[in-house]
């Protein structure tokens, strides 16, 4: 699985300047150069106290929108670190709760049951593939993923399809802000067609629902909406709700394709 979602990404000059792509320590990939990740692991592990309070706030989040941001921070550093995404969206707050996490991981591994951590990676590389068949089939040429916290993926598919594909990547306000600065510090500007929007995913109506992004999109265009990670937080009634409403929103185009 893995070569094929290295395929889909391209051997592009652009991602690996920006340390995107899965290659060598030149290219500034923490999943290839051990050294980053221990570095800051390390500086994550003197800071004892918080390290406690950080794995049991990730342990214990609630199905709330409050406990979004902790864990993107969280994945983001995953992802970084494993090289599928640029050093600008792995956060100390992410390897802060990484590291308070280290011992269960280690204790799952052992026991040779799954890890939170592969499972984060599995799924992101597994959702990769089929964006990936779906843009290359011409199915899809826009793509919505909401509650994007720090995932690469829209940096990534922007640059690899730029003139081809619009990517909107959409979150709580406050989460947002903080993914532009992110990438605003990659000290490049977003690739033609890739944008950082607001939005509230529980919204029914208003400026920052999904019916009111979905609208701001092409209809002939065949579009792809992405909740990778989201669903977890919501209560069972908010889950079937944002279905309806994703469902109805891609209707108006001419592929409707929801990962």
């Amino acid at each position: 699985m893995y070569a094929v979602v290295a395929r889909s990404r391209r051997d592009n000059p652009a991602l690996v300047a920006q340390g995107i792509e899965h290659r060598s320590p030149k290219a500034g990939v923490a999943g290839s150069n051990p050294a980053w990740g221990a570095t800051h692991e390390a500086a994550a592990a003197s800071a004892a106290p918080r390290l406690r309070a950080g794995s049991e706030a990730l342990m214990a989040l609630r199905r709330s929108s409050a406990a979004i941001s902790p864990t993107a921070h969280y994945t983001g550093y995953v992802w970084a670190r494993h090289g599928l995404g640029p050093r600008a969206l792995a956060t100390r707050t992410g390897a802060v709760l990484y590291t308070s996490l280290r011992p269960a991981m280690a204790a799952a591994a052992r026991a040779g049951g799954p890890t939170l951590e592969g499972l984060l990676i599995a799924r992101h590389r597994a959702m990769d593939t089929l964006l990936s068949e779906a843009i290359e089939s011409g199915r899809v040429g826009q793509v919505v993923e909401i509650a994007a916290g720090l995932s690469p993926r829209g940096l990534s598919y922007a640059t690899s399809y730029a003139g081809r594909l619009t990517y909107v990547e959409a979150d709580l306000p406050a989460m947002a802000r903080q993914k532009r600065e992110a990438l605003a510090a990659l000290g490049t500007p977003l690739p033609a067609g890739h944008r950082i929007v607001e939005i509230d995913a529980l919204a029914a109506d208003g400026p920052l629902s999904l019916g009111a992004l979905l609208d701001q999109l092409d209809p002939s265009v065949g579009t792809a909406v992405i909740t990778e990670g989201l669903l977890n937080y919501l209560p069972a009634e908010a889950v079937t709700d944002l279905w309806a409403r994703l469902a109805a929103g891609l209707r108006r185009f001419p592929t409707g394709l929801y990962l």
